[in-house]
């Protein structure tokens, strides 16, 4: 039942459309260049702290406590934020030095120090989006748990429009299990990377010229009810065919 918000209109691959049109840093990046352990498994979430909540944080806590080899990699956060969130580790019995931050740099170069990450670990309240989609787009497969709004369904989205609706899991429980069987598997965290880079060629999330005509279309659709008189109504817009070849996008 969807009255509550209204005729929603369903696009049939992603709501999240980026002209991913920026490109990283050719420079080689070291994980010691990024003050990573070049050991650990690197669980990466790049959000703002605002989006770092409290159920998100226990749940990455926990994933940290089964996999004693992993770190948790965080944006480049304010000293405030780093002090709360070493708190927070603390207290759920986890060592703060397993919090790992970016060091700050230009836009491509947090691009090419994202291809060091092993997993990205979603948000759980509200997504992640930009910093998703980014990641899928340097080859670092992602985890999400879908929720029950618009804001925690956005991940899910993203993930299943870049070919991977296996790591879209459907609860709490599932996303902790997820990411700790991943963790302890190299070898399905390699075919994930591997599956991702042939995904690039194809996958809908990374054809945004496709995504601007599902808009396109949505928009026609509805404006054409609205010519004819007709009341709003939920409709799916159909699936549009490929974008004719053109100059590949820089990734």
């Amino acid at each position: 039942d969807m009255e509550p918000y209204g005729a929603v209109v369903r696009l049939p691959h992603t709501c999240w459309l980026a002209t991913n049109n920026d490109a990283a840093d050719s420079m080689t990046c070291s994980r010691a260049d990024a003050g990573l352990p070049e050991q650990a498994l690197v669980l990466c979430c790049f959000v703002p702290p605002v989006m770092v909540d409290p159920q998100s944080f226990g749940l990455w806590m926990k994933m940290l406590k089964a996999l004693p080899e992993a770190v948790l990699w965080l944006p480049a956060y304010a000293a405030a934020t780093r002090n709360n969130l070493a708190r927070a580790a603390q207290t759920s019995g986890v060592d703060a030095t397993r919090l790992v931050y970016l060091p700050s740099g230009s836009r491509a170069q947090l691009l090419a120090r994202i291809r060091l990450a092993d997993l990205f670990v979603d948000t759980v309240r509200f997504n992640a989006n930009h910093s998703l989609a980014d990641a899928l787009r340097m080859g670092v497969p992602a985890v999400t748990c879908a929720g029950q709004g618009m804001a925690s369904r956005l991940g899910g989205s993203i993930v299943r429009a870049a070919g991977f609706g296996d790591c879209v899991v459907d609860s709490p429980a599932a996303f902790v299990e997820t990411v700790v069987r991943l963790g302890k598997d190299a070898s399905a965290r390699s075919e994930l990377r591997a599956r991702l880079t042939r995904q690039h060629a194809t996958a809908p999330l990374f054809d945004p010229a496709a995504r601007v005509r599902d808009w396109e279309t949505a928009w026609t659709m509805m404006v054409q009810r609205h010519q004819s008189g007709l009341p709003p109504q939920a409709f799916d817009v159909p699936v549009q065919a490929p974008a004719p070849a053109t100059t590949p996008i820089s990734r």
